[in-house]
């Protein structure tokens, strides 16, 4: 099993859980590697052929795309 691991702005290391759309962005979903219940979502930029990872807006966009990640979880898709 091959699993991704980046390194954030705070310096920490994160799993990539899953990647999911909601209202047409694409989001990571991470868990911290020292601490799974600890839990971040990044939207996915894509500026020329880049792709950055940008914090979200809000804590309401947060828990929007976490009960969309957790819908998705529950209908078994990956």
């Amino acid at each position: 099993m091959n699993i991704n691991v980046i390194t954030l702005e705070d310096g920490l290391e994160y799993y990539i859980i899953n990647t999911i759309e909601y209202n047409n962005i694409d989001y990571l979903i991470l868990s911290n590697k020292k601490d799974s219940l600890n839990i971040t979502v990044r939207k996915i930029k894509i500026k020329g052929t880049k792709e950055y990872l940008v914090k979200l807006d809000s804590n309401e966009e947060f828990n929007k795309v976490m009960i969309e990640f957790n819908n998705k979880y529950e209908k078994g898709e990956k």
